[in-house]
C-alpha cells in the first residue's frame, strides 16, 4: 500500500497537482512504520520530497525544516559517503539556489557530485543534473571557465552513458542550449532547447509548470532565429495552458513573466498585463526578495504602463526593480569581497 501511494503522490506532484501530492506525502509519513532500514529509507524519501514541494510552493520554513530534517537522517542511516547523503546535499542546493545563495549551493553541488562519481552507473543520472546545476551557479558567480568544465563533463555523460534518466536528459539539453546560445550557435541552442522542452512535456505532461518554463525559453531561442510563425504558435499555445494552471510555483511565474513580455513586445496589452500581473504576484509570494527574475518582470510592468500612459505606475513598478537591483549589487560585492584573496 504504502507503495501506491507513493506512486499516485509522486504523479500528482508531476503533473503539478502539488495539495494532492501533499497531503498524501504527509499521510505517508504520519503511517511510517517499522525501524527496519527500508522503512527508514522510504520515510526519508517522502520527507524530502515533500520538502521540496514545500519549496516549489514557496512554503520556504517548512521545507527548510523538512530538508534539513531528511539530511540528518540520511546521514544517521547510511553515513555521509553514500551517495543517497548526495540526495540529500542536492535538496539544500535546490533551496539555496531559490534563494540566489550561490557560494552554499556550489559547495552542495561539489560535495554531492563527488558522491556520485563513486557511485557508478548508480550515480549517473543523478551527477548529470548535479553537474547541470553546477554550471548554473558557477555561471551566476561568474565563473565561466568552471560553468564550461561543468558543462563539458554533462556532455560526456551524453555522449557515453545509455542510462541516463529522460529528466536529466532534458537537462543536459537545457544547459547545453544555454552554452551553444552563449557561444553564439543559435540554430544548435534552438535545437538543444526543442530536445529539452519535448522530454519534459511528455515526462510531466504540458501544464507541468517545469514544462512550462522549458516552453517559455524556447521562446527565447525562435526569437533569437527570427522564426515568427513558429514563436507566434508556441506563445499562443504556452499562453493557453498557463491559464489552466492553478498552482502557484516559481517555475510558472517565470513562464507568464517571458510570455508576457513577448505579447508587450508584439503590442498585444491586455495578454502582456494579464501575465507580467500573475507573474509579479506570484513572485511577491513565491520567490526571493531579491530575485532577479521579480526585477525583470518590475521592468516590463514599467514599460507596459509606460506605453499606456500610466507615468505614475511606471514609476513605482521601475523603483521596485531598481530597489531589487541594488540588494544584487549588495549581494555581488559582499560575495567578491569574501572571495578575494
Amino acid at each position: 500500500m504504502f507503495l501506491l501511494l507513493r506512486e499516485i503522490a509522486d504523479i500528482n506532484a508531476r503533473l503539478g497537482k502539488y495539495r494532492d501530492a501533499e497531503l498524501l506525502y504527509e499521510h505517508l509519513l504520519s503511517h511510517s512504520q517499522g525501524q527496519d532500514s527500508l522503512s527508514r529509507s522510504r520515510s526519508i524519501a517522502t520527507m524530502q520530497d515533500l520538502g521540496l514541494l514545500c519549496f516549489e510552493q514557496g512554503n520556504d520554513a517548512r521545507a527548510k525544516s523538512l530538508l534539513d530534517s531528511a539530511l540528518i537522517l540520511r546521514e544517521q542511516l547510511y553515513g555521509y559517503e553514500h551517495w543517497r547523503y548526495g540526495l540529500g546535499l542536492d535538496a539544500l542546493a535546490l533551496r539555496e539556489m531559490r534563494a540566489q545563495e550561490w557560494t552554499e549551493a556550489e559547495e552542495h553541488l561539489r560535495a554531492s557530485s563527488t558522491l556520485y562519481r563513486k557511485a557508478g552507473a548508480v550515480g549517473d543520472s543523478l551527477l548529470a543534473k548535479c553537474l547541470t546545476n553546477l554550471a548554473t551557479v558557477r555561471a551566476e558567480l561568474g565563473d565561466a571557465k568552471g560553468e564550461d568544465a561543468a558543462i563539458g563533463e554533462v556532455m560526456q555523460l551524453l555522449t557515453h552513458v545509455d542510462n541516463l534518466s529522460p529528466v536529466a536528459r532534458a537537462y543536459i539539453h537545457n544547459a547545453l542550449s544555454i552554452a551553444y546560445d552563449r557561444r553564439g550557435d543559435l540554430e544548435e541552442g534552438l535545437r538543444q532547447q526543442q530536445l529539452s522542452a519535448d522530454l519534459l512535456t511528455e515526462y510531466y505532461g504540458p501544464q507541468n509548470p517545469i514544462s512550462l518554463l522549458t516552453r517559455a525559453n524556447l521562446l527565447v531561442s525562435l526569437y533569437s532565429l527570427e522564426r515568427t510563425d513558429a514563436l507566434q504558435q508556441a506563445l499562443a499555445e504556452l499562453y493557453h495552458d498557463t491559464r489552466s494552471v492553478t498552482n502557484e510555483t516559481v517555475a510558472l511565474a517565470d513562464a507568464c513573466r517571458i510570455a508576457g513580455s513577448f505579447y508587450l513586445n508584439s503590442g498585444k496589452l491586455d495578454r502582456a498585463s494579464e501575465l507580467l500581473t500573475r507573474a509579479r504576484g506570484i513572485y511577491e509570494r513565491k520567490a526571493s526578495p531579491a530575485s532577479r527574475d521579480k526585477a525583470d518582470c518590475c521592468m516590463a510592468l514599467a514599460q507596459l504602463e509606460q506605453r499606456r500612459g500610466n507615468t505614475q505606475s511606471s514609476f513605482e513598478f521601475a523603483d521596485e526593480m531598481l530597489a531589487i537591483a541594488r540588494e544584487n549589487f549588495r549581494r555581488c560585492l559582499t560575495i567578491w569581497r569574501t572571495l578575494r584573496p
